[in-house]
């Protein structure tokens, strides 16, 4: 592994518990999206992916990452804590019912898809200005994840159609935001079926159990501190967490 690979790695996971990085030398920032991914891979270190982020293809691109079984929080618990600047977005995610094959077929890849239900994701960039961070450097921080929560029901995803969802979120009750429309069905699917392959090229391919986030369509928004946060998705359920009173 390069060195300005490694050295980013560590820097971006002392960042989790530490100060926030500057903006990067250019000899440290990956070069491409292979050191992207690889610095992405090194941050992992070992540990069991637990779901993954991807959106439906934009300006020609898809772009992902892979979500550390620590990031994961469970349906209604509490946000980390160590929180910086986060920001919390209401997206779709699909939980994998089966293992996606090595080489798999489209259709193969539908077949492992089991419920889809409601997500948060918790973005909270390791960079002290976000806005001065090249994109690849941002695809090596996970895209500013942080965490994220799976609602614990869902239904069959292809019961659904996804572009007419509508999404609501809610702080102790009180409405904050909604949303009655987003990417299709369609979209996911294609993005998904890139992930499967993309994930089984990188060695950490697709498995039952792993929860596929798939872009905001609601936020991000700053984080109101002290509330029971809840998002619901008609037809198909809700998600909750709870955040801290204070950082």
């Amino acid at each position: 592994m390069p060195d300005h690979i490694r050295q980013l790695a560590a820097a971006l996971s002392g960042a989790f518990s530490g100060p926030r990085l500057s903006a990067l030398p250019p000899e440290s920032a990956p070069r491409d999206e292979a050191e992207a991914y690889a610095v992405q891979t090194a941050v992992l270190g070992g540990e069991a992916v637990a779901g993954w982020k991807v959106a439906p293809i934009r300006n020609g691109v898809i772009r992902t990452a892979p979500l550390a079984a620590s990031r994961l929080l469970p349906d209604g618990g509490a946000l980390p804590a160590g929180l910086v600047d986060p920001l919390l977005e209401v997206e779709l995610a699909l939980r994998l019912a089966q293992d996606v094959p090595d080489r798999a077929t489209p259709d193969q890849v539908l077949a492992a898809l089991g419920d889809l239900c409601v997500a948060f994701e918790i973005l909270d960039s390791r960079f002290a200005s976000i806005s001065a961070v090249p994109a690849l450097t941002g695809l090596a921080d996970a895209q500013s994840n942080r965490a994220f929560v799976a609602g614990s029901v869902g239904v069959p995803w292809n019961t659904v159609e996804m572009a007419t969802v509508p999404l609501s979120i809610f702080g102790d009750d009180q409405l904050l935001q909604q949303a009655k429309a987003g990417p299709s069905s369609a979209q996911v699917v294609e993005a998904v079926i890139w992930l499967a392959d993309h994930a089984a090229q990188r060695g950490v391919p697709l498995r039952r159990g792993q929860i596929i986030i798939t872009g905001a369509r609601l936020g991000p928004m700053p984080i109101p501190p002290g509330r029971q946060i809840r998002a619901t998705g008609g037809g198909i359920g809700e998600v909750h967490v709870v955040t801290p009173t204070r950082r």
